[in-house]
């Protein structure tokens, strides 16, 4: 009796011990809760009493040394804050110690009632206005970056305040907060000017914790593994990084760099291209055996920058900029210079513009849905048949986006953004040129091509010339330009019928190319030549804009013109020249003026010009003069005379021959030739500088 009992009772037991247990955890539970709350508000007590106490010292002669210890500690306070308590201080901060509108009106109407007589007074109250027009939190600001990693707890900060400024909903708070981050946007671009940077070049050598560092920030294309990241900065690549004096052992802006024989047109190209140097074998080489003649373009396939509180201070740029001397420095056989890039967001924007036409013009949601269903996969990609029906509208649809949508005036994808804006051209559109799941994610495998050291530098002067075309009369228009790649005796026409730009396809005039083809003095380029011959391809853009209003009413003649004899410069000329006395016939001439340097393999200088970009400048305008007397001897023997290294000398040439041709069977016909403008991409001031030159010209039959 008594054991079923004490059995009845052992429930009743445990389960009010189970009760007690419950009540006790609660109360601990609660009780930890309410302490967390109760040292976040006493956390931000003290960092509010912190900021009282630093902000007293402001205007007063007190140790710089007793403020910084105090800006230290409320560094720390930051860094131990959570979210929200980080956000109240950032508020703060916005708030109350930001410009004070009510003293500004009145240091104004001060400033506007002084005489201008009184100048000492108005700069006085000059001053005075100066002052009072910058945020007190500048001040503190200004002492934070005096500390030791001060810099970079700042660029944290801004990374907060970027944050912020996403998630405010109040446009009165978000205005006080834009102007905290302004403030602290132009300190660090003043702290992180150009001239503050330091570039470094990182190889399988570098410390370990930089390399990690490489590793960790590449997003365009991770690291699988420590192997690849060996080969990533290992022989014909080149990996290179900014740092800052104040953030020691810390990338800023990465950029990886594949060294090639030709630009490719996808990820995998990348290393074929390794492949075809090294040879099927591909042997473990050192940097030293590396073969320089074989590298002919430099590929920027990943540039990152790895500081978010960095956004909106140009760094990558100057980055490409200082690799790409460097590279074509140590590689003096490099003539092509581009980046191998994603397109971020591009099928996000696709999908937004399929539901606006589905909705008001099909009226149907079915196809977009099912669209979308086949493409946010990559399984397409591997269906030939699917993945060649959509090619087309994509790459079509692509080229739309990229070179028409844009964000105040500039282009709306941010990567187009970058480039182009840093005086690039978009050079390809390349499809399936990245298949991984990532590529097909963002943008259906699509890649561009940015091709670098172009229109940056020749583009301004080129403009000089394109504004003398009076687009009404033009039908035709002769594109000649210099072989690059291919060794030609003579001259070649392209195979193609039509060449596309970004703003609409070109008509190549069909009858014009058999006629000269039944010349038996032309020879037809095949279609790599024709894609990968750039002088004629960088004068498509500006014949596209400058023609644009009739662009059903003209076609072009593209001729590839090869090392050429002064007889055979005659020939072509003589066999031109009807063409050219036609008024509704324009001729294209592409050429650019001087490489200078030894990487160009020509150093002329003439030391009475004083430096030597004058030197430059003085042989260059000596042809420059030459070609305006259009007369094709006088050129060709100063050619011989200075061999200045001018790359359209020849398709120059056919264009002296074919006036001179024209000038013995016209009565009296005027012709003019005059050049507008001249520029060089540097100055040169010694042997280890290079530049190349560059100049328009119109001519004129009258």
């Amino acid at each position: 009796m008594l054991r079923k009992l004490a059995f009845k009772l052992l429930p009743i037991v445990y389960r009010c011990r189970l009760a007690n247990t419950l009540k006790h955890n609660v109360k601990r539970e609660y009780n930890g809760i309410s302490s967390a709350l109760h040292a976040e508000a006493n956390n931000t007590l003290h960092v509010d009493e912190q900021l009282q106490e630093i902000f007293k010292f402001k205007d007063t002669k007190i140790s710089n040394w007793i403020i910084e210890n105090k800006a230290h500690a409320l560094c720390i306070s930051y860094t131990e804050s959570n979210k929200d308590n980080r956000q109240w201080i950032l508020r703060t901060l916005a708030s109350r110690y930001a410009v004070q509108h009510n003293d500004i009106c009145q240091v104004a109407k001060k400033l506007v009632c002084t005489e201008p007589e009184n100048e000492r007074q108005m700069i006085v109250h000059e001053r005075a206005l100066k002052n009072i027009l910058t945020p007190s939190y500048h001040w503190l600001f200004v002492i934070i970056g005096r500390l030791q990693h001060g810099v970079k707890f700042l660029v944290d900060l801004r990374t907060d305040v970027l944050q912020l400024i996403s998630e405010v909903k109040d446009p009165d708070e978000s205005i006080i907060v834009q102007q905290l981050n302004h403030t602290l946007r132009d300190l660090l671009l003043l702290w992180f000017s150009v001239g503050f940077l330091h570039m470094e070049r990182i190889t399988w050598e570098s410390s370990c914790d930089i390399l990690q560092k490489v590793s960790d920030y590449e997003a365009i294309h991770p690291m699988r593994n420590w192997l690849d990241l060996k080969r990533r900065v290992g022989p014909y690549r080149r990996c290179y990084i900014f740092t800052h004096p104040s953030m020691p052992r810390e990338p800023i802006v990465v950029l990886h760099t594949a060294l090639c024989d030709v630009i490719p047109d996808s990820v995998k190209g990348i290393e074929e291209a390794e492949t075809r140097i090294l040879g099927s074998a591909k042997k473990y080489i050192t940097f030293l055996e590396e073969d320089k003649s074989k590298i002919k373009a430099a590929i920027f396939y990943s540039i990152v920058s790895t500081q978010k509180g960095l956004q909106g201070i140009e760094l990558g740029n100057y980055l490409i900029k200082e690799v790409a001397s460097e590279i074509t420095t140590e590689f003096p056989a490099i003539r092509q210079l581009s980046s191998l890039s994603p397109i971020p967001n591009f099928k996000t924007w696709l999908f937004d513009k399929l539901k606006q036409v589905a909705k008001d013009i099909l009226q149907t949601k079915n196809l977009i849905s099912t669209l979308k269903k086949i493409l946010d996969t990559s399984l397409w990609t591997g269906d030939k048949q699917l993945s060649e029906f959509l090619k087309e509208p994509l790459l079509r649809a692509c080229a739309w986006y990229l070179y028409k949508e844009k964000r105040r005036g500039y282009a709306l994808n941010t990567v187009a953004n970058f480039h182009l804006r840093n005086g690039a051209v978009m050079w390809r559109i390349n499809w399936m040129a990245d298949p991984s799941p990532r590529g097909v994610a963002n943008s259906c495998g699509i890649m561009v091509n940015y091709s670098h050291a172009g229109y940056s530098y020749c583009g301004a002067c080129a403009g000089f010339a394109y504004r003398q075309i009076s687009p009404v009369v033009v039908r035709r228009i002769f594109i000649l330009g210099p072989s690059h790649h291919v060794r030609l005796p003579g001259c070649a026409l392209s195979s193609a019928s039509i060449y596309r730009t970004p703003l609409y396809d070109l008509l190549i005039d069909q009858q014009v190319r058999r006629e000269l083809e039944e010349t038996g003095h032309f020879e037809c380029m095949d279609l790599n030549t024709d894609e990968e011959e750039h002088s004629i391809e960088m004068q498509l853009p500006f014949i596209a804009k400058v023609m644009e209003g009739f662009k059903d009413s003209f076609t072009i003649i593209p001729i590839l013109v090869g090392s050429l004899s002064p007889e055979r410069e005659a020939l072509y000329g003589r066999l031109l020249a009807p063409y050219m006395a036609d008024p509704q016939t324009l001729f294209v001439i592409s050429s650019d003026f001087c490489h200078w340097g030894q990487r160009f393999r020509y150093t002329y200088y003439d030391r009475s010009c004083g430096p030597i970009h004058r030197s430059i400048q003085n042989l260059d305008k000596m042809g420059m003069d030459i070609i305006e007397t259009l007369n094709p001897l006088m050129f060709t023997e100063y050619l011989k005379k200075y061999g200045n290294t001018i790359c359209g000398r020849h398709p120059i040439g056919v264009l002296l021959q074919a006036i001179h041709s024209l000038k013995g069977n016209t009565n009296g016909q005027r012709m003019n030739l005059k050049f507008l403008k001249y520029a060089q991409s540097s100055q040169c001031n010694n042997m280890n500088d290079s530049s190349v030159s560059y100049a328009s010209a119109s001519l004129v039959l009258e």
